[in-house]
């Protein structure tokens, strides 16, 4: 069995709110060639629908890819960081009514949710709505427009997720926000890892994973580029009193807390991904249904000559213990 626990869509009801009022929401649709797209305060984000937003499709893509369970996720555009907390909450209870409705028709497919992090008190109101709707998560972006994940202000959020055991799924906004990134795609290709990188150091160093234990994280994109870095940040740890000011442990010991998809797009990168942070830390994604998609990670997985066990563990076994409840 293999679980993707990395792919996003976008429900029916929430394209709908979104075209019945663009000048609330800032978004508009447009159409291209006979394409929709969707586009927000003037910038285009993605397909209306693409190929993957019909369940039925899905299903046969995921046959032809090799994967039996997909988690449906948000995409990540609207993890809506930008509008205020009202329409935030609006939009956060639309998707994940329409997630979990997703969800239902099948169960091939697990959901996580988001949340209206610009207000605390509706996020916890929403875990409650998220609780029961039977979603399985939250997907939350990797900063917030300004507000990043250890901002003392979201404490409550974190301690309720936690007490709940909530699976947290952390994404990156890809919002190009330096200049120099603009070209190439590289707002993407470094951009988004870097955006994932940051989330999981301030995680780490603020001690979010530390007072906040139940919390089952995993992050994006094979954790950015954390895998290669946590030895700096572990030697700064003991050299620099402002990395060691909050926690008293070993930064790198709370990766143990943590899973990283398997998206990689590299043969040798996900072999040291797998040795690096261990076979019992790794989970498989895809991406799907964006063009960045790996399509290939079941093949490139068997083809790595991990064992039996460790193989099962990053199929399926892993996403299997993130998202039972103790």
């Amino acid at each position: 069995m293999v679980i993707d626990l990395h792919s996003h869509t976008m429900p029916d009801s929430v394209v709908r709110m979104l075209e019945a009022a663009p000048d609330r929401f800032g978004a508009r649709v447009e159409v291209e060639d006979g394409v929709k797209w969707l586009s927000f305060n003037g910038r285009r984000r993605g397909h209306v629908k693409p190929r993957g937003d019909y369940l039925d499709y899905r299903l046969e893509d995921m046959d032809t890819l090799g994967i039996d369970v997909q988690v449906l996720a948000p995409r990540p555009f609207l993890i809506a960081s930008w509008p205020d907390a009202g329409w935030a909450a609006e939009l956060a209870a639309a998707m994940n009514e329409g997630l979990a409705g997703m969800a239902a028709k099948s169960d091939r497919f697990w959901a996580v949710g988001q949340l209206p992090l610009q207000s605390p008190e509706r996020s916890l109101e929403e875990i409650e709505h998220l609780e029961a709707l039977g979603l399985r998560g939250v997907e939350v972006g990797a900063h917030l427009d300004g507000l990043e994940l250890d901002d003392e202000s979201l404490e409550p959020v974190w301690a309720r997720l936690s007490e709940l055991e909530m699976v947290v799924f952390v994404h990156p906004l890809n919002l190009g926000y330096l200049p120099r990134m603009e070209p190439y795609h590289l707002s993407n290709l470094i951009g988004n890892p870097l955006d994932t990188t940051i989330a999981l150091s301030r995680l780490m160093l603020s001690g979010v994973l530390v007072r906040h234990p139940g919390i089952r994280f995993y992050f994006a994109h094979a954790g950015g580029f954390m895998p290669y870095l946590f030895g700096r940040i572990d030697h700064s740890y003991r050299s620099r009193g402002d990395t060691s000011a909050v926690i008293d442990v070993l930064p790198s010991s709370l990766l143990a807390r943590c899973c990283f998809d398997t998206i990689t797009h590299s043969e040798p990168a996900l072999r040291y991904l797998i040795e690096a942070m261990g076979s019992e830390h790794v989970v498989v994604g895809t991406d799907y249904p964006a063009d960045m998609n790996d399509r290939g990670v079941v093949g490139t997985l068997s083809a790595l000559g991990l064992s039996g066990e460790a193989l099962a563990r990053v199929e399926h076994e892993n996403a299997e213990r993130l998202f039972a409840r103790s």
